[in-house]
C-alpha cells in the first residue's frame, strides 16, 4: 500500500508523476500495488481537474488503484488531530488492501499518518523521502532555518525515517543528510528519480508544431519546460544567451511552463532585446508535451547552487535523456551523478557562472555530432539504468528487507492470548473478548484490589456497557452523575499509576455519544465505531486521550462460522430488525426498498415488538404475515446460517466505520447479506458485500442467489473472505492492542506446505501450476516436490519460499502445519479457502466437494460424517494436517466455488484446447484469401516481397498498382484496380493512402504500412484516417510519432516488425571472420559511413586485423546524388579516408558491392554495424544477428524499443569498446545462437502471419 501525498488522478506535476512513475515500476516488479492518497486529499488541497463528491473513490491508472479517502484537512486542523484522523482512515484502507508492506512518500504529514498505521495493522513501512521539504522553504525564505516551525520539520521528518524498517532516499547526498541526523545507514537504500521511456521518446521534429508555437527550425532550439521558479537559475541562461547572440552563435530559448520568476525572466528578456529569440509559451497541456520537446535539440536546466538543489534531483534531465535531447546542467552535487563520467550523459557548469553556461552552452550548439552523442548516450543509459521498472526492482528488494526487519523487531511479541486484559463490559463483547484474552472480569467492589493484585494487567478494556458485567457496573460506564462515575474513574486513576493502558469502547456512537463521552475523556485510549465522532472526542473538556480510533464491529470464528446448527435450512428471506417508520425515516426507505424486492419470494420477519401489542412501530399490513416472533440472540446466529439472503438496512448512512453488527455476522456464518447504501459497508469492508440504493441491483441479486446454485456459492465465498480476512477478533483486537501500544503478533494462521503433482503434467500445465502457486492469496511456508526442475526450484526460491524434499523436513518448520495438494492450476484464493476450517476448528483432514453439486440449501463447510449423511459426498482429500495423526481431530469437507475446482478442470480451458483454437484461427486467416483480391499500391514495394509471396501461398490474387512517385500514379488504372479489390494495403503511408483513403468502398478493407519517411512528409496528416481499417508500423516510435504529431489513431495501429528470413540467414560462418565487421548500405549520408570509419580506425588503432566490409550501392550507382553535391562531398571526403586507411592497413576497407545474395555475404562477417542517425527497423542488425553475427547499432531514435539495448551504444567509441571487449572475452565464440531468442520475434513465418490477420481483418 503506497500512500502519497498527491496523485496523478487530480494533480500533474513532479511529484505525482514520480507517484505514477513508482507504482508502475513496482507493478512491473511483480508487487500487488494501490496507491493511497493522505486522508482528505484531493478536498482539501487545489486539483488540476474537478474533484468528485467527499467519499472514498478508486480510480484506475495504468493497471493500478489510486484510492482517496475522506478525512480532515491538512491546512485547517491541527497537526495532532490530523494524523490521528490519517492513521485511522489509512488503517481502515489497510484491512480492505491487506498489504504485505506499507510505504509512504514525503513528507512527514503523509509518512507519520502512514507509520502509525503501519505499525497498528502489524506491518513492515517503508519511507521513501523524496527530499527534505524544510529545505525547501529555506530556499525560499532563508530565515526560515531559525523558526521553530523548521525545527519541528526537521524533527517529525527524521523521527519518521529513524522509525521506518527502510528508507528510501532519493539521491546520495539525501542519504548523507538523513545518516548525518541519525538514521542507520545500513537501512537506507538510494531508489532515484527515473523516466518513463515509453511515454519520453525521441520523437522526429514535429515542423508544423514548431511553426504554430513560432519555434525556429533554422537554429538549434535551447528548451525549458517546468516551473519558473528562483533556485532554476533561468535567469543565467537568458543572460548566457544574450553573450551568445551578440557573438552570432544562433539559437532560440523556448520556455514552456509558468511560475514567480516568470515576470522577471520577461522583462530580462526584453532588457536583453532577445525579441523572438526567445519564445515564452506559458503553461502547455499534458498531451502537447511530446510535441513541444520533439522541437528541442538541447535541453538547459541551470540550477542555482541551494540547500535544496544540493540535495534533491528533478525530473527534467532524465525527461531530457529519455528524449536524446543533449542535456547542459549546473554542477549541482545530484546532477553530477546525473551527468556520468566525463560528462558523458550531459554537459556541466559551474553553477552560478554565467560565463561556464555561456561555454558549456556554445559546445553543443556548434557541435551536431556531440549533440548526438549526449543525447543517445543519456537515453540508453535512462532505458538501462532509470527505468520506473528498475527502480521498481530496487524497492520490491527494499520491502522484502524491511520484512526481515520487521520481523527481526516483533519476533517477541506476545500473542492476544497471552494479554491478562481486565474487562467490563455486557454479555456479547465480554463472549468475545473472553476468547481472544486471558480477561478478568473487573468487579466494581474489588477493583483496586484486583488492579493491585500481583499479576499486573496487560490493559484494562471497558465498552459502553449499559449493564456490565451481569449488571455490577449499571449507570456506572455512562456519565450520569460524579458520584455514579466514581468507581470508573477511579479505577482508571490507579491503572493510571500502575502504568497500565486503558482502553474505552464506545459501540452506541454516534447516538449515545453525549451519555459516554465524559467519562470516555478519561481513557488512554479511545475507539468508537463511528470514525466521524474523532473530532467530537479531541473537543470533549477535560480529555486526556493519547489516541481516539475507530474499531468497527468484527464477527467471533468460534461463534460466527459456516458450520451447520441443528436448525433446518428456510428458503426464504430474512430480516431482523424493528420498522421504525417515521422516527427513522431514511433507515425505512431503504427497509422498504429491500422489502418490496423481497416481497417476491419467501420472507421471514423477525419482529423484536411483535408481541408488544402496545409498540408504535409495525410493519405495514402487506408484511405482516411475514412477522414473526423475535428471535433470541443464539438462535439469530442460527439464523444467519439457514436463510437464503438476510436484509440489512443502516441507521447511520455517512458514516465510513458504522454498520450494524449483522453486517460482518452473516458473512462470517456462511450467509449472504444484502442492503441499501452505507457509506461505513463501502468504506471499511470495500466491495465484497452487497450494498446498493438500486432497485434493479436488489432484484438481480435475490434472482441470482435465489434460482442460481453457482451463483450464490460464489458470492457466499465473496463475502465470507471479506470478514475472515480482516474483521475477526483476531484482527481487530490485535489493533486495538498495539494502538494502546501492546505489541502483539495478532492473527497467526495456519501455515501450509504446498505438494506439487507434476509427474504426469505437460510443461505447459506444470508452468501453470507453479505459476498458480506463486499467485496465491496465501503462500505456501514451503513446497514439497522432488519432481522440480532447477528452472522450476529457483522460481519458487526467488519468491522467497522454501523448497523441501519430505514431510519431515517440512514438519520442523512450523507449529499448526497443513499439506495442501496442488494437481492442477488453481485459483487464486483456492489455499486460502480451503484452509479456512481452521479458523474456527481443529482438523485432521480438509476434503474439498464439487461446487457443481451444490444446492441452494447446501452449507458451504461442514463434517465429513454430516455430509455423507446427507448424501454429499466429498471428492477427495486437498489438505492434510501434518504431525501427530493420534489426535482424533474432525475431518470437514470445503465447498468451493467452480471456478476453484481443482479435481474437475474444464477441458475448454486446457492449453491443449487453446492451442487447436489457435491453430485453427491461423489456418483460417489464411483460408480467408481463397478467391479474394488483394491491391498492393506504393512506389517501391522492395520490402513488400514477402507480403506477395504470403498473400500467393494463402490463395489470394494479388493486384499491383505501381506508383511512379510519392503522389503520382496513373489514377485511371488504380481505380480500376479499386473496383476488383476485397482488400488494399498502401505500402508506405503517402500519396497512396491519401488517395485510397479517399476512394475506397465501405465494403473494402484499406491497411496502410508505414515505415519512416512520411514522418517527414504531409500525406498521413492528409489521409481520412476515418475510412483506413489498420495502419502497420514497423517500430514503437514511428508509431507514436504518427500519434502525436500526425494524428493517427492510436486504436487503429498495430506494430508488426519487418521480416526476417532467419531460415535462409542460419549458415555457417566462414573461418576467421572474429575481426570481420559487416556494413550495409552507405546512401544517404544520414547511414553515416564516417562514422563506421571512426569505429574501425579505433580498432586498428588497437587491433590491425579487424576489417570493415561494406555492402550495397555506392553514391555513384544513384543518378539522383548527382543533384546533391554538397553530399556528394562527403563522400570524397569518406574515399580519401579509406584510401588512408588501407594505406596503412592494407585490405582494411572492402567494397562488395551490390548482390542478391545476403545470406552468403553475411557468412564472412562476424560482427555487422548500424551507425545511422535514423531508421525504422533497420535490417541489417536483425538480419546480422540471425546470421550469428554480433550486432552493435548506435541507438539512433527508436532502436531500444526494437532491439535489446545490449546490441546499441551511445557513441562510436563506445561501440569500439564493445567489440574489442566482445572479442577478447569471446575469442572465436563470437559467432553463436545467444542472439536468436530476440531474432525469432522478427521470423518471416510469424511477421507474414500477423500481417495476414491485419489484412483478413
Amino acid at each position: 500500500m503506497y500512500c502519497v501525498h498527491q496523485t496523478p488522478v487530480y494533480n500533474s506535476n513532479g511529484y505525482s508523476t514520480r507517484t505514477r512513475g513508482v507504482a508502475k515500476g513496482l507493478k512491473a516488479a511483480g508487487c500487488d500495488v494501490v496507491v493511497v492518497g493522505r486522508a482528505g486529499y484531493p478536498w482539501d488541497s487545489k486539483a488540476d481537474v474537478k474533484k468528485p463528491k467527499e467519499l472514498r473513490n478508486s480510480v484506475e491508472m495504468d493497471g493500478v488503484d489510486y484510492v482517496h479517502l475522506p478525512g480532515g484537512n491538512l491546512n485547517r486542523d491541527p497537526f495532532d488531530l490530523f494524523v490521528l484522523e490519517c492513521a485511522d482512515a489509512l488503517v481502515r484502507e489497510a484491512r480492505i488492501q491487506r498489504p504485505r508492506v506499507i510505504q509512504s512518500a514525503s513528507n512527514f504529514r503523509t509518512a507519520l499518518p502512514a507509520l502509525i498505521a503501519a505499525r497498528r495493522v502489524g506491518v513492515p513501512f517503508v519511507y521513501e523521502v523524496r527530499g527534505l521539504w524544510e529545505f525547501t522553504e529555506v530556499a525560499a525564505k532563508p530565515h526560515f532555518k531559525d523558526t521553530e516551525r523548521f525545527n519541528l520539520m526537521r524533527d517529525l521528518e527524521t523521527f519518521v525515517a529513524q522509525n521506518a524498517d527502510v528508507v528510501l532516499a532519493i539521491t546520495r547526498q539525501v542519504e548523507q543528510e538523513l545518516v548525518a541526523r541519525g538514521v542507520p545507514a545500513d537501512k537506507i537504500v538510494v531508489a532515484p528519480n527515473a523516466v518513463d521511456q515509453d511515454v519520453f521518446l525521441p520523437l522526429p521534429r514535429d515542423v508544423d508544431y514548431a511553426k504554430s508555437k513560432r519555434i525556429s527550425t533554422e537554429v538549434p532550439i535551447i528548451g525549458f519546460a517546468g516551473s519558473m521558479v528562483e533556485y532554476e537559475g533561468l535567469h543565467l541562461l537568458l543572460e548566457a544567451s544574450s553573450r551568445l547572440q551578440q557573438r552570432g552563435i544562433g539559437h532560440q530559448i523556448v520556455f514552456a511552463g509558468s511560475g514567480a520568476a516568470e515576470k522577471s525572466l520577461k522583462e530580462q528578456a526584453r532588457d536583453f532585446e532577445l525579441g523572438d529569440w526567445v519564445r515564452f509559451l506559458g503553461r502547455l497541456p499534458q498531451e502537447e508535451m511530446p510535441r513541444l520537446q520533439s522541437t528541442f535539440d538541447i535541453v538547459c536546466c541551470p540550477r542555482l547552487s541551494t540547500i535544496v538543489t544540493e540535495l534533491v534531483s528533478p525530473l527534467k534531465p532524465l525527461e531530457s535523456f529519455a528524449t536524446s535531447k543533449a542535456t547542459v546542467l549546473s554542477d549541482v552535487a545530484p546532477n553530477v551523478d546525473l551527468a556520468g563520467e566525463g560528462n558523458s550523459r550531459a554537459l556541466l557548469f559551474e553553477a552560478d557562472n554565467v560565463e561556464a553556461l555561456e561555454r558549456a552552452l556554445e559546445k553543443v550548439i556548434v557541435d551536431d555530432d556531440l549533440r548526438a552523442d549526449l543525447g543517445r548516450t543519456a537515453r540508453l543509459w535512462a532505458v538501462t539504468e532509470r527505468s520506473w521498472t528498475s527502480i521498481g526492482a530496487i524497492m520490491e528488494q527494499a520491502h522484502k528487507k524491511a520484512e526481515l526487519s520487521y520481523e527481526e523487531a516483533t519476533a517477541n511479541s506476545r500473542s492476544l492470548r497471552e494479554l491478562h486484559v481486565g474487562v467490563i463490559g455486557d454479555e456479547f463483547t465480554r463472549t468475545t473478548l473472553q476468547s481472544a484474552f486471558d480477561v478478568e472480569l473487573l468487579d466494581r467492589e474489588r477493583w483496586s484490589d484486583q488492579l493491585s493484585n500481583d499479576r499486573q494487567f496487560d490493559l484494562i478494556f471497558v465498552e459502553s456497557a449499559w449493564e456490565g458485567n451481569e449488571g455490577q457496573w449499571s449507570r456506572g460506564i455512562g456519565h450520569y452523575s460524579d458520584e455514579e462515575s466514581a468507581d470508573l474513574r477511579g479505577l482508571l486513576n490507579l491503572a493510571k499509576e500502575l502504568g497500565v493502558p486503558t482502553v474505552f469502547w464506545n459501540k452506541e456512537d454516534p447516538v449515545h455519544f453525549v451519555r459516554f463521552a465524559p467519562n470516555a475523556a478519561l481513557f488512554d485510549h479511545v475507539f468508537t465505531t463511528d470514525a466521524n465522532v474523532i473530532p467530537r472526542y479531541h473537543a470533549t473538556p477535560g480529555q486526556v486521550n493519547r489516541t481516539i480510533s475507530a474499531l468497527p464491529f468484527y464477527a467471533q470464528p468460534e461463534i460466527h462460522n459456516p458450520l451447520p446448527t441443528d436448525r433446518p435450512f428456510h428458503e426464504s428471506i430474512a430480516y431482523a430488525g424493528t420498522y421504525y417508520g417515521d422516527r427513522y425515516k431514511e433507515r425505512s426507505k431503504g427497509l422498504e426498498m429491500l422489502l418490496e424486492a423481497a416481497s417476491r419470494y419467501p420472507l421471514d420477519i423477525y419482529d423484536r415488538q411483535a408481541k408488544n401489542p402496545d409498540s408504535p412501530y409495525k410493519f405495514p399490513l402487506k408484511y405482516q404475515p411475514s412477522v414473526r416472533g423475535a428471535l433470541p440472540y443464539s438462535e439469530v446466529i442460527k439464523s444467519y446460517r439457514t436463510h437464503l439472503v438476510h436484509l440489512n438496512v443502516n441507521s447511520v448512512l455517512n458514516s465510513p466505520t458504522m454498520f450494524s453488527r449483522r453486517v460482518v455476522e452473516i458473512p462470517a456464518c456462511g450467509g449472504l447479506v444484502l442492503s441499501p447504501y452505507g457509506r461505513g459497508i463501502t468504506e471499511t469492508l470495500g466491495s465484497n458485500v452487497a450494498c446498493s440504493n438500486r432497485d434493479d441491483d436488489h432484484r438481480a441479486w435475490l434472482y441470482d442467489w435465489t434460482s442460481n446454485p453457482l451463483g450464490r456459492l460464489e458470492e457466499i465465498w465473496r463475502q465470507m473472505r471479506t470478514i475472515y480476512r480482516s474483521h475477526t477478533t483476531e484482527t481487530a483486537l490485535a489493533i486495538l492492542a498495539r494502538t494502546a501500544g501492546v505489541p502483539v503478533s495478532g492473527l497467526h494462521l495456519a501455515q501450509y506446505v504446498a505438494r506439487l503433482e507434476l509427474v504426469d503434467c505437460d510443461a505447459t500445465t506444470r508452468d501453470e501450476i507453479i505459476t498458480a502457486l506463486l499467485s496465491q492469496s496465501r503462500l505456501p511456508l514451503a513446497v514439497l516436490s522432488n519432481t522440480l526442475n532447477d528452472a522450476d526450484r529457483a522460481q519458487i526460491e526467488a519468491a522467497g519460499i522454501r523448497v523441501v524434499d519430505s514431510l519431515e523436513e517440512a514438519e520442523t518448520l512450523s507449529d499448526n502445519l497443513f499439506e495442501v495438494a496442488f494437481a492442477q492450476p488453481a485459483a487464486r484464493t483456492f489455499a486460502e479457502d480451503v484452509l479456512l476450517p481452521t479458523r474456527f476448528g481443529d482438523y485432521e483432514e480438509i476434503h474439498v466437494r464439487d461446487g457443481e453439486s451444490f444446492a441452494i440449501s447446501d452449507p458451504t463447510i461442514e463434517l465429513l460424517g454430516d455430509a455423507e449423511a446427507a448424501g454429499r459426498s466429498s471428492d477427495g482429500i486437498v489438505a492434510r494436517r501434518i504431525g501427530d495423526q493420534s489426535l482424533g481431530y474432525p475431518r470437514v469437507v470445503v465447498t468451493l466455488p467452480v471456478e476453484q475446482d481443482i479435481e474437475f478442470w474444464n477441458d475448454a480451458d486446457s492449453p491443449a484446447a487453446t492451442r487447436t483454437t489457435h491453430q485453427t484461427d491461423e489456418t483460417s486467416a489464411a483460408d480467408a484469401f481463397h478467391g479474394k483480391k488483394v491491391v498492393i499500391a506504393g512506389h517501391d514495394l522492395k520490402f513488400a516481397q514477402g507480403i506477395l509471396a504470403a498473400l500467393h501461398d494463402a490463395g489470394a490474387e494479388v493486384l499491383i498498382d505501381h506508383w511512379e512517385s510519392h503522389s503520382k500514379h496513373d489514377e485511371a488504372h488504380s481505380l480500376e484496380l479499386l473496383k476488383q479489390a476485397d482488400v488494399v494495403l498502401c505500402e508506405w503511408g503517402l500519396g497512396n493512402a491519401v488517395w485510397y483513403s479517399q476512394n475506397v468502398r465501405e465494403d473494402q478493407r484499406l491497411v496502410v504500412r508505414v515505415h519512416s519517411q512520411e514522418l517527414f512528409r504531409p500525406y498521413l496528416k492528409q489521409t481520412f484516417v476515418e475510412n483506413v481499417d489498420t495502419f502497420i508500423f514497423v517500430g514503437e516510435l514511428i508509431r507514436a510519432a504518427a500519434v502525436t504529431s500526425h494524428g493517427i489513431p492510436p486504436e487503429k495501429t498495430v506494430i508488426i516488425p519487418n521480416p526476417v528470413d532467419i531460415e535462409s540467414l542460419a549458415i555457417p560462418k566462414e573461418p576467421g571472420v572474429e575481426k570481420t565487421i559487416g556494413f550495409v548500405g552507405i546512401v544517404p549520408r544520414s547511414k553515416r559511413l564516417d562514422r563506421a570509419l571512426d569505429v574501425l580506425e579505433d580498432l586498428l588503432n588497437r587491433d590491425p586485423e579487424f576489417v570493415l566490409r561494406i555492402k550495397g550501392k555506392t553514391p555513384e550507382d544513384y543518378p539522383w546524388m548527382k543533384n546533391r553535391p554538397e553530399e556528394m562531398r562527403f563522400y570524397e571526403q569518406q574515399y580519401r579516408r579509406i584510401d588512408e586507411i588501407n594505406a596503412r592497413f592494407p585490405g582494411a576497407v572492402v567494397f562488395d558491392g551490390f548482390s542478391p545474395n545476403m545470406a552468403e555475404w553475411y557468412s564472412k562477417v562476424g560482427i555487422v554495424l548500424s551507425t545511422s542517425e535514423f531508421e525504422s527497423f533497420h535490417l541489417t542488425i536483425a538480419d546480422g544477428a540471425a546470421s550469428g553475427a554480433l550486432p552493435l547499432a548506435l541507438n539512433w531514435p527508436g532502436a531500444d524499443r526494437i532491439y535489446p539495448t545490449a546490441w546499441l551504444a551511445g557513441t562510436s567509441s563506445d561501440i569500439a569498446e564493445r567489440i574489442i571487449e566482445t572479442v577478447t572475452n569471446s575469442s572465436s565464440e563470437i559467432v553463436s545462437n545467444q542472439f536468436m531468442a530476440t531474432v525469432e520475434r522478427f521470423d518471416k513465418k510469424r511477421v507474414l502471419s500477423a500481417v495476414l490477420a491485419v489484412l483478413g481483418g
